[in-house]
């Protein structure tokens, strides 16, 4: 067993809801959902890091001198999939 830090009941381990004071635990929080482990790679590795690779593939293909917007698109992409992975890592935390 565990404890709500929210409420401080007690909560069954590989709970994901506190019965006490409904708070959830997951591994990143946005507009107030609470996304698993599955939504964070997907939503937040996955699809960032494949259009920052796209926007750097288009930028290597196209090699037009002192074009480098597409450069700083793809590293504005790149900073939610280290900030995911850096949440994965770090493990399941309470939300609410």
């Amino acid at each position: 067993m565990e404890q709500c830090p929210f409420c401080m009941r007690e909560v069954p381990n590989g709970a994901t809801v506190c019965s006490g004071c409904q708070a959830e635990k997951g591994y990143t929080q946005a507009q107030g959902t609470v996304y698993g482990r599955g939504r964070t790679i997907a939503f937040g590795v996955v699809l960032p890091g494949a259009i920052a690779i796209l926007f750097l593939w288009w930028w290597i293909g196209i090699r037009v001198p002192g074009v480098h917007w597409p450069l700083y698109v793809a590293a504005f992409f790149f900073i939610p999939v280290v900030l995911s992975v850096w949440r994965l890592a770090k493990g399941p935390v309470w939300y609410r």
